[in-house]
């Protein structure tokens, strides 16, 4: 690959539009690749979670484009091999807190959301995906990405009590309307 020096993930992504075609071709050197680079991005690479989780939309009709962006994306990851995310911890901080955020896909299209989970300052759990179901605005799809993350948090926060103590989730969004919509029915 070229010089990979100042790479980002993201680069090359905003070019790219997801089109219907009707003529489908599976290829399964690109569908290999990508299943390779989301399951390290799952386990251990949250830098690269949003720009994988996009490529994927393309695997059933790829063209060079779409290649392209994959080769760069590999090209990051290579460029970025010896490098490490420093994950400390504050003992001091004991806070859980959770980053959630969501787009608004458009009409009949499914939202994209993501949210990362930090313990102690430190990361624990992190997701970017398509919804499950299309939102019809993006009240919507932030309200329903605070369920997602919430739920998988408080599991989290539940299951490890015990090392945890008592530590009260902060959860943040940009979406004012999704937050009130969850605190009016925290009240009832």
């Amino acid at each position: 690959m070229n010089n990979t020096n100042n790479f980002s993930p993201h680069q090359p992504l905003p070019n790219m539009v997801l089109k219907s075609e009707a003529a489908r071709n599976v290829d399964r050197d690109y569908l290999s690749k990508i299943g390779m680079i989301l399951y390290l991005a799952q386990a251990t690479g949250p830098d690269v979670m949003f720009s994988v989780n996009y490529l994927v939309h393309f695997s059933m009709a790829t063209k060079n484009q779409h290649w392209h962006a994959l080769r760069h994306l590999i090209s990051y990851l290579r460029s970025t091999i010896g490098e490490s995310l420093v994950i400390s911890a504050d003992a001091n901080r004991k806070v859980a807190e959770m980053y959630i955020d969501a787009n608004w896909g458009g009409e009949g299209s499914r939202s994209q959301h993501g949210y990362i989970g930090r313990l102690w300052g430190a990361p624990i759990m992190w997701d970017s995906k398509r919804q499950t179901c299309v939102a019809s605005s993006t009240f919507q799809a932030e309200y329903m990405t605070l369920a997602f993350g919430a739920k998988d948090f408080l599991w989290v926060i539940n299951n490890f009590k015990f090392v945890l103590g008592d530590v009260m989730p902060q959860v943040y969004s940009e979406n004012m309307v999704a937050i009130m919509e969850v605190e009016k029915r925290l009240d009832m």
